[in-house]
């Protein structure tokens, strides 16, 4: 039980590194100041795909 809460906060943190090095970025790329409401706009758009990813094709027994 331990190991599968680590592993859990482990993918959980890593998916909140890449978020903000994502944001990060675009805010790095922009010349102008990015106010929170495109900031928020930004992570969600990140995040969202990641919240359901496609299921996984079932393999045939044959």
């Amino acid at each position: 039980m331990l190991l599968l809460k680590q592993h859990y906060h482990q993918q959980l943190s890593t998916l909140i590194d890449n978020a903000l090095l994502h944001l990060y970025s675009h805010v790095a790329i922009s010349r102008r100041f990015v106010p929170t409401a495109k900031r928020n706009t930004l992570l969600c758009q990140y995040l969202k795909p990641k919240l359901n990813p496609p299921p996984t094709p079932l393999k045939s027994a044959t």
